[in-house]
């Protein structure tokens, strides 16, 4: 069952304590839609400034704004998308007056393009042409100026993921044309590099195989790759040092096996190299040895379930999906308000409320921010 109770924060916000069992996938499923219930009904009363600063989709206000556009779109509601389209215009107002220092605005998951890709994605869905255009136009323009790193967090990689969640809804052509640009560069640094690049960060998040999955989103929707160029991607990122101390410790979607569990599941989806199915059964063995404490989408078991419903679309005979509702229930069962980006996708209660809608709607499991 579900509680949902008031109590004083720094921020004042709402906090929800949920309780699911979880003795069988009936039971956890009750838990999910009543915590889907519960936390919907906080989000439709909850203001502003109960957030905090962070404008952006990972940890701030444009996630409150992205939870609510998915779950309008799953389930038909035209209120949650009406609040969804007030907290995205809302979130593009204080990016705009945010001071931040060092904010990458030009990362979609942390700055402004991503703010306004998901401005665009809400107006499309609320059939306001006008508003869509304009900011479809400001979003590949903000991600052309973009500068710096390659890597998928804050950096080229993590605009051509964002490029590739927009193309999914909007087939707009300047937005194509922006997708097949950073994916023509990006494969060509990976070219550039060998077989083996030198170090760029480890795991997906700031590593290289971040860069190679964000082609891989990029070309789930455009169909516009090279494979044998998208093949020599992949093999780039494998072997990984399964038996360094770094990766035998780390099963976590950001730097770990559950990252590239995920990372070999899209590859073998996409390019029928058997190899890949093998890496991604032998990744996601690795993380789903035992949950993790705590954590979100980035370092904990929300993750990784996410990672086990990506290999289940590509071995569905495994036991995958029956590992990705084992740790919801666990997710579900200790799920409390964070006192830091309580409402944000990365470590917020956005994220438990992500995996739970795709679990119950049975979607394809895409990585929210990354692919969907």
């Amino acid at each position: 069952m579900v509680e949902t109770r008031s109590r004083s924060t720094r921020r004042g916000a709402t906090t929800l304590r949920i309780r699911a069992a979880q003795s069988g996938r009936a039971a956890i499923v009750r838990g999910a839609t009543a915590f889907v219930d519960g936390y919907l009904e906080a989000l439709r009363t909850l203001q502003p400034g109960d957030v905090g600063r962070a404008p952006c989709l990972a940890y701030g206000r444009g996630a409150v704004a992205y939870t609510l556009l998915k779950a309008s779109l799953l389930r038909g509601d035209r209120t949650l998308l009406a609040a969804a389209r007030r907290w995205a215009a809302v979130s593009l107002r204080s990016a705009r007056r945010s001071h931040v220092w060092q904010w990458p605005k030009a990362s979609f998951s942390r700055g402004l393009t991503g703010l306004h890709a998901l401005q665009a994605l809400a107006a499309h869905a609320g059939n306001d042409h006008a508003a869509c255009r304009r900011e479809l136009r400001r979003f590949v323009e903000s991600s052309r100026r973009g500068r710096g790193s390659i890597e998928l967090f804050q950096g080229m990689a993590g605009r051509l993921a964002g490029a590739g969640i927009v193309l999914r809804r909007i087939p707009d052509p300047a937005v194509r044309a922006l997708g097949d640009d950073l994916a023509a560069r990006i494969l060509a640094a990976l070219e550039a590099r060998g077989p083996r690049p030198a170090p760029l960060g480890r795991g997906v998040v700031h590593g290289w195989p971040g860069v190679v999955l964000s082609v891989l989103a990029w070309q789930a929707v455009s169909r516009s790759l090279p494979e044998d160029a998208l093949r020599r991607a992949v093999l780039t990122a494998h072997p990984y040092d399964v038996a360094s101390p770094y990766f035998r410790w780390q099963v976590d979607w950001a730097h770990g096996h559950a990252g590239m569990a995920q990372l070999f599941a899209r590859a073998y989806g996409q390019l029928g190299d058997r190899r890949f199915l093998a890496w991604a059964r032998q990744a996601a063995a690795r993380a789903s040895v035992q949950p993790l404490r705590g954590g979100g989408l980035l370092d904990g078991n929300l993750g990784i379930a996410y990672a086990m419903l990506a290999v289940a679309a590509v071995d569905p005979a495994g036991p995958w999906r029956d590992v990705a509702w084992t740790l919801a229930g666990h997710v579900l069962a200790s799920a409390d308000l964070p006192e830091h980006h309580p409402y944000g996708l990365w470590y917020g209660l956005g994220g438990v409320c992500c995996l739970a809608l795709d679990l119950l709607h049975e979607t394809d499991g895409a990585f929210p921010g990354i692919e969907a």
